[in-house]
């Protein structure tokens, strides 16, 4: 055991959490990420240093994130986790299936936030630990379509994106009502220049996305609110949080009962039994 506070930061190969991780390795602390390649892996420790180390996972495989809270457990070796910032986030311009048959979009930036944070709950510091979930202000002004939740049916790529954002809040603030010791944070980076809107799309949204980055703020910028979410000694109990500050999310994420709504659709489609993660 040592007193380096340890913060994990998922996607961390590039964009707003290679950022995220180098302003926090500046600040002092034990910083790890996950990749899903070695290439990747190599050209961040470029920037963030040879020694930084990454666990390779694939977090919308179900199987993967449970080998990938193994090896971190493994790497952790008894210390405790300070902070874990769910950075990483996708964007798919056709409808695509994950390998549990999930669609990506819904895996990723919906489920894997909550199903990463439950398999390491029991690796958090109950005094001061925190989650902190990256989402988008694309969330507002979304209306969830409860009839079919991963757009299986009525698959749109943006309306896909602003959905699993939108239910990405309200799993956060389900966990909230669940867990008394460690809490989860929004951070919303605001449009920022980065490249995720190339990742699994072509045509008209690579144009668009084209624009977008061109006008989009730095990286910094955009890393900024999860920064202040890890470094922060004391945070009130508020979930969504923009340009370091206090930010209501929008109306519909707000409704408890849609909260534990989406909580107990996805507990039931990764046949998670939460006590069993949420403990002390």
């Amino acid at each position: 055991m040592n007193n380096e506070k340890y913060v994990l930061i998922t996607g961390s190969t590039s964009g707003i959490g290679m950022q995220t991780a180098k302003d926090l390795q500046k600040k002092g602390y034990h910083v790890f990420g996950t990749s899903r390649s070695e290439d990747k892996e190599i050209a961040a420790k470029a920037i963030l240093g040879d020694n930084f180390t990454f666990i390779r996972g694939n977090l919308s495989s179900k199987k993967s994130l449970e080998i990938m809270s193994g090896n971190i457990r493994e790497y952790l070796d008894g210390n405790k986790l300070y902070a874990l910032v769910n950075n990483a986030g996708t964007f798919f311009s056709k409808h695509t299936l994950n390998e549990d048959g999930v669609e990506m979009q819904f895996a990723v930036n919906t489920v894997a936030p909550l199903y990463l944070s439950l398999l390491l709950y029991s690796e958090f510091d109950k005094e001061n630990g925190r989650i902190i979930n990256v989402n988008s202000s694309s969330h507002f002004n979304t209306i969830i379509n409860w009839r079919d939740i991963q757009l299986n049916k009525s698959y749109g790529q943006l309306r896909a994106y602003k959905q699993t954002k939108a239910l990405s809040v309200l799993l956060s603030r389900a966990f909230n009502n669940h867990s008394k010791n460690v809490k989860m944070y929004m951070a919303d980076p605001g449009l920022v220049s980065t490249d995720i809107g190339f990742k699994n799309t072509s045509g008209l949204s690579r144009i668009i996305w084209s624009y977008r980055k061109s006008i989009g703020q730095t990286t910094k910028q955009g890393a900024a609110t999860s920064v202040y979410l890890v470094d922060s000694k004391t945070l009130p109990q508020e979930l969504y949080y923009k340009d370091c500050k206090i930010k209501s999310s929008s109306y519909i994420t707000q409704n408890t009962k849609y909260a534990e709504r989406i909580w107990d659709y996805v507990i039931k489609l990764y046949n998670i039994e939460p006590k069993d993660y949420i403990k002390g």
